[in-house]
């Protein structure tokens, strides 16, 4: 499953970043069912929330979702140009 190893690549790195919520307006509702099921897998003693409303992550792991499955999209989809560039605005840091 891509979630499964978009999470398995990330490497935690010391200190606490910001923490954000991801609401299902964002991703849709089984996106977000399948993302707290994953997280959970991953990080059984993790804390992603209390509500079922959304899913509270800290920022690095969040960018790292985001940055991974822009890559995936785009090396499935290459020839889709609004995702190269917004990939490419995330590679010079836009």
């Amino acid at each position: 499953m891509i979630l499964r190893q978009a999470l398995m690549g990330y490497k935690r790195t010391p200190g606490l970043d910001d923490l954000t919520r991801l609401y299902p307006s964002v991703v849709g509702d089984e996106a977000l069912m399948m993302l707290r099921r994953e997280l959970i897998l991953r990080w059984p003693d993790g804390y992603f929330g209390r509500s079922n409303l959304c899913i509270e992550l800290r920022s690095r792991p969040r960018s790292h979702l985001h940055q991974y499955l822009l890559r995936r999209l785009v090396t499935d989809h290459p020839d889709t140009p609004a995702l190269r560039g917004a990939l490419f605005g995330v590679d010079v840091g836009a």
